[in-house]
């Protein structure tokens, strides 16, 4: 048993697909037959913690306190901070968060600090940061995909992963880890299972019990989102915080999303920036699409290995969660480790 999945991959594996692969990958199947996720464990204090989830109808005036305090209780000051952010309602929270803090606490406690877009949202993201007063800690980064992007694409996850670019990995991996400390907006629109009066797409989540609902919430994020992806060493996600989750447990959302209704609450000076739709503005400027010259040169190289010789797909130019992906990504990973099927 380890934390690290090249730790516990055999030499010889028997590839088994499934489609929960793709996403989301809430099971514990890897491609691997050898190789499982361990399913979650019930710690004592967890099931502590589940039994204080009770409604108990917080405003979001708390809820917004004690996402703040979270931030602020885990802010490494010895550290640079880098904060990955886009034109997202998750990112205008931390930042916005992150502007009250600084007013509170002066400049000697923010230090360092940069919000990075490299996802292709950066025109609502410049027009974010410069209401908020971070235009000088902005920085914009735009991966190239090119065929040697793709090359060794298995070193930006712990396992085998079905979407085909890590932002912590392509810039971040820049830095000494050491040195800095980076947050994330990941699991905010995802904390909206917790609540069972949110408008949460999966009826059947609405039917769950609070612990149900719970251990939804982290296989959805940690099985998938976090454990796959490789990511600093020192490294935050406020949204998953303890103080955030106890919170908005017993919230009133009143039918919208968590980060949607905080965000018109909170951040009232950014409604006027909108929230683009990833596989919509996002896709179609082509910030999230490789040119079909490398996707025809991918294609080639993947039909020369042996799982693209076990397994046809279709290729996509699109950035996004599917099977072609994966299955790049296992071909990347069996030839650069020797390992047979």
């Amino acid at each position: 048993m380890s934390s690290q999945f090249d730790h516990v991959c055999p030499d010889r594996v028997n590839l088994s697909l499934h489609r929960l692969m793709w996403y989301p990958y809430t099971k514990r199947q890897t491609p691997f037959a050898q190789v499982k996720l361990e399913p979650y464990y019930d710690h004592p204090e967890f099931k502590t913690f589940l039994r204080g989830l009770l409604p108990r109808n917080h405003n979001m005036a708390y809820v917004w306190r004690e996402f703040k305090q979270s931030i602020f209780e885990n802010w490494m000051p010895d550290k640079t901070h880098l904060i990955g952010a886009s034109a997202g309602y998750d990112s205008r929270l931390i930042m916005k968060a992150i502007q009250e803090l600084y007013r509170e606490h002066g400049k000697d406690w923010l230090g360092d600090t940069y919000f990075v877009e490299c996802a292709g949202e950066a025109e609502g993201f410049t027009a974010i940061a410069r209401k908020l007063g971070f235009q000088h800690n902005m920085i914009i980064w735009i991966p190239d995909f090119t065929f040697e992007y793709f090359e060794n694409l298995h070193e930006r996850f712990n396992g085998l992963c079905a979407y085909p670019m890590n932002q912590w990995y392509d810039f971040y991996g820049q830095w000494d880890h050491e040195d800095i400390q980076y947050i994330s907006g990941y699991g905010g629109n995802v904390a909206d299972i917790i609540n069972p009066n949110s408008p949460y797409k999966e009826a059947d989540v609405r039917r769950m019990g609070c612990k149900a609902r719970l251990m939804y919430y982290f296989k959805h994020n940690y099985f998938y989102q976090i454990s796959a992806f490789r990511e600093p060493k020192y490294s935050f996600h406020p949204f998953w915080s303890w103080r955030f989750i106890r919170a908005v447990s017993g919230t009133n959302h009143k039918h919208k999303r968590n980060s949607v209704l905080m965000s018109e609450m909170f951040v009232p000076e950014c409604q006027h920036v909108k929230r683009p739709e990833i596989l919509g503005e996002v896709t179609q400027n082509g910030h999230r699409t490789v040119k079909q010259s490398v996707i025809n040169n991918l294609h080639e190289w993947y039909r020369s290995t042996d799982v693209g010789k076990r397994y046809d797909v279709k290729p996509t130019r699109t950035i996004e969660y599917n099977k072609w992906w994966l299955l790049l990504c296992i071909a990347n990973y069996v030839k650069a480790n020797n390992i047979s099927i």
